[in-house]
C-alpha cells in the first residue's frame, strides 16, 4: 500500500470520527460525562450543540438520574416548589441549573433526600404526630437572617439538611413556661430522635429550628462552645448535639464534656449526614413502637 493510499484511509477514518458527524443521541451520551458547569461553555460552540444540550428530554432524564428526584415530586409539586422557592416549575434545564446552584453536590443531595424520605415514610405510618412537627424547607432569607443574627457560618452539609426541613416546632414552644408546664402538652415527647422508643432510659431528642437555635442564650454551657451550633437536644437532660462551623464535625455535649459523635476518622464535613443516616438505618430496621402511656 502506497503512502498516498494510507493518507486517503487516514482522512476517511478522521472524517468518520469527527464529532460533528455523530448523531444527536451519541452527542447526548458524550455530554453526559461533561461536568455541568462546563456545558455552559460548550453549548456556545455551535447551534447544533446548543440545541442538543438544552433538549428537554435530555434534561428530564438528567434530573431524574443525577438528582434522583422521585416522580411524586412532579405529581405533587408543592415540596419541590418550596425547596427551590419557586411559584411554578421551570423547564428541566432550568430546574437542573437551580438544583446545581443551590446544592452543588448531587451525591450529598441524593443522600439527604434518601434519609429524609425514609424518615418521613416511617413517621407517616408509625408516628404522624412527630411528622407534623417537621417544618417546611428553610429559605435563603432564613439562612441569611440566622447567620447575621448569630454570627455562625452554617456548614454546607447543615444547609443541605435544613433545606429540606427547618427543624421541628412543637406545641410547647409557644407556651409561657412560668404559667404552663411543658409536660402538659403531649408534644413534649415528640422529639424526632427517640421520642417513640427507648431502652434503659428515655431518649427524646429534638431537632431545633433555626429560630429556636437563635433564641438559645449564650450562657453556660453554650458560652464555652465557640463556633459550634447546637442543633439538637434531649429535652430531659443537658445532652445536646453540636456541629463545628469550621470542620463540620458532629459532637455531643454530655456530663460536662464534648466528644465526637462519629468514630470514623475520615468523617469530617459529612459527619452530620452520617449521623442522620445512622439514625435512619436504626429507625427503619431496629426500632419497635413503644409509645409512652398517655402520649399519642
Amino acid at each position: 500500500m502506497t503512502s498516498k493510499q494510507l493518507v486517503v484511509i487516514a482522512n476517511e477514518i478522521q472524517n468518520d470520527f469527527n464529532i460533528n458527524n455523530f448523531p444527536d443521541d451519541l452527542l447526548i451520551l458524550i455530554f453526559n460525562f461533561v461536568p455541568f458547569e462546563s456545558l455552559f461553555k460548550i453549548n456556545l460552540v455551535c447551534k447544533r450543540w446548543y440545541n442538543v444540550i438544552i433538549d428537554e428530554q435530555h434534561w428530564k432524564f438528567k434530573c431524574l438520574k443525577d438528582w434522583q428526584l422521585p416522580t411524586s415530586f412532579f405529581q405533587n409539586q408543592s415540596f419541590l416548589l418550596s425547596l427551590l422557592e419557586l411559584d411554578k416549575l421551570p423547564n428541566y434545564f432550568t430546574l437542573y441549573s437551580l438544583l446545581f446552584k443551590k446544592f452543588k453536590s448531587t451525591q450529598l443531595f441524593t443522600r439527604t433526600l434518601t434519609f429524609w424520605t425514609s424518615i418521613e415514610t416511617w413517621l407517616k405510618t408509625n408516628y404522624p404526630q412527630v411528622l407534623s412537627t417537621l417544618q417546611p424547607p428553610t429559605t435563603a432569607k432564613e439562612f441569611e437572617d440566622f447567620s447575621n443574627a448569630t454570627g455562625y457560618k452554617i456548614p454546607e452539609i447543615m444547609k443541605i439538611i435544613y433545606s429540606f426541613h427547618n427543624g421541628q416546632i412543637i406545641e410547647f414552644d409557644e407556651a409561657t413556661t412560668n404559667k404552663q408546664r411543658r409536660e402538659s402538652f403531649n408534644s413534649y415527647l415528640y422529639g424526632l430522635f427517640g421520642g417513640y422508643n427507648y431502652y434503659d432510659q428515655l431518649a427524646n431528642i429534638r431537632l431545633f429550628s433555626l429560630s429556636t437555635i437563635q433564641k438559645i442564650p449564650k450562657k453556660k454551657p453554650f458560652s464555652s462552645m465557640e463556633n459550634k451550633i447546637p442543633f439538637a437536644k434531649d429535652v430531659n437532660s443537658a445532652k445536646c448535639f453540636l456541629i463545628d462551623c469550621e470542620t463540620g464535625i458532629i459532637e455531643v455535649f454530655a456530663n460536662g464534656q464534648i466528644q465526637s459523635c462519629i468514630n470514623d476518622s475520615k468523617a469530617s464535613n459529612d459527619s452530620m449526614l452520617l449521623w442522620f443516616e445512622h439514625f435512619t438505618k436504626n429507625l427503619t430496621t431496629n426500632y419497635k413502637i413503644r409509645k409512652l402511656e398517655g402520649i399519642g
